[in-house]
């Protein structure tokens, strides 16, 4: 698969993860009081992985960036870091909730997530 088509790809799975995903933290933090990780979610799948695979398309448009030697392990670990984010937020969003995880901690793990 060339480099256009994957990251289009990506674009695409980070705007349904980041809507879904957004959605149903929505739905879970409305019965938690306070703030907590889970209604972050979605801006960050969204910003972190849509916006930047969309920014990265162009560049890929423009420079051909699949030619290089690097771009195939840069793309999947770049890829990996905005996933493990997103699962280390939902995590703590889900401790935050059951008052397992309190918020000064919460930050330390979803920071060590990604």
């Amino acid at each position: 698969m060339n480099g256009m088509k994957k990251t289009f790809y990506a674009a695409v799975f980070y705007a349904v993860f980041g809507i879904i995903g957004g959605g149903l933290a929505d739905s879970m933090a409305r019965t938690a009081t306070g703030d907590t990780q889970l209604r972050l979610i979605h801006g960050h799948v969204l910003v972190l992985g849509m916006i930047f695979m969309l920014v990265l398309l162009a560049l890929e448009k423009v420079f051909e960036l699949h030619k290089t030697k690097w771009f195939n392990l840069g793309f999947w670990h770049y890829n990996a870091g905005v996933v493990l984010t997103g699962i280390g937020m939902w995590i703590v969003g889900a401790g935050q909730m059951s008052g397992a995880v309190r918020p000064s901690v919460a930050g330390l793990i979803t920071a060590g997530a990604g």
